[in-house]
């Protein structure tokens, strides 16, 4: 919704789209784990193996969001792949909040308790991504503008000077 409001064309379906398929497929990936364990299949990281396709799997998952975003970006936005390095900082601060609440929750935590510990940290988390990429965002959209209307300005002072 905020895109439709920007002066940046962002193809809004394109990046609804873009943004859904990455998240399905970081979702699938950050459940592997607990899904391999819950089939019976424990996940051993006393292997290397299991630690290369851990951390193999922790990059693709915090890249997937930001480089399909990119990808509709990069159309519209000079210099679009700092989205990618922005995004995964911002989601990495961002998870913290919803990792948080684990350590101090059991299986004797009262259920509401727990609920409200988890949506407080998914709140923390959303903020927390959508403000540090609003706000780069707003700054290179502001970039952006400025070299636009610098452009216009030459060529209208090389139509004068012709």
């Amino acid at each position: 919704m905020v895109l439709r409001s920007s002066p940046l064309r962002v193809p809004v379906r394109g990046w609804t789209l873009a943004t859904g398929v990455a998240a399905s497929s970081a979702w699938s990936i950050g459940m592997l784990p607990s899904t391999l364990n819950d089939s019976g299949h424990a996940v051993d990281f006393g292997r290397p193996l299991v630690w290369a396709g851990t951390i193999l799997g922790a990059l693709i998952l915090l890249l997937s969001i930001p480089v399909a975003q990119w990808i509709v970006l990069r159309r519209v936005l000079r210099r679009a792949w700092r989205w990618i390095p922005v995004n995964v900082a911002a989601w990495t601060v961002g998870l913290t909040f919803t990792l948080l609440p684990g350590p101090f929750v059991d299986e004797q935590t009262a259920a509401g308790v727990m609920v409200v510990a988890f949506v407080v940290g998914g709140i923390c988390m959303a903020a927390t991504v959508a403000t540090c990429t609003g706000l780069w965002l707003r700054r290179e959209l502001g970039q952006e503008l400025r070299i636009e209307s610098k452009k216009r300005v030459s060529l209208r002072e090389s139509g004068l000077n012709a």
